[in-house]
C-alpha cells in the first residue's frame, strides 16, 4: 500500500515537472518579451539622432516696412470697435 502511494506520488511529480519544462519552452520559444524602458531610449535615440541630421530652417526676416496695411482697414476696424463699446 504505501509502495502504491510512493510510486503515485513520484509519477505525479515527474509529470508536474515535464508539464512545467514543456510550458516554459514553448512561452520562451514562441512569445517576444517587450521591455519597456528600453523601447523607450531607443526611440528617444532615434529621434534625438533624426533631429541633430535635419538642417535648421532658416525664416526669411521681415520689418515693418515690407507689410503693408491699407489703413481704410484700420479705420473701419476702428469704427466698428467704437460701435460694439458703444453697445456694451
Amino acid at each position: 500500500m504505501w509502495s502504491s502511494i510512493i510510486l503515485y506520488t513520484i509519477i505525479s511529480i515527474i509529470i508536474v515537472y515535464i508539464s512545467h519544462q514543456i510550458w516554459s519552452f514553448v512561452i520562451n520559444k514562441y512569445s517576444t518579451k517587450k521591455y519597456l524602458v528600453g523601447s523607450q531610449i531607443n526611440k528617444y535615440k532615434t529621434i534625438l539622432r533624426e533631429l541633430q541630421e535635419e538642417t535648421p530652417i532658416i525664416y526669411p526676416e521681415y520689418s515693418h516696412k515690407d507689410i503693408m496695411v491699407d489703413d481704410s482697414l484700420l479705420e473701419g476696424a476702428k469704427d466698428d470697435l467704437e460701435e460694439f463699446m458703444k453697445g456694451i
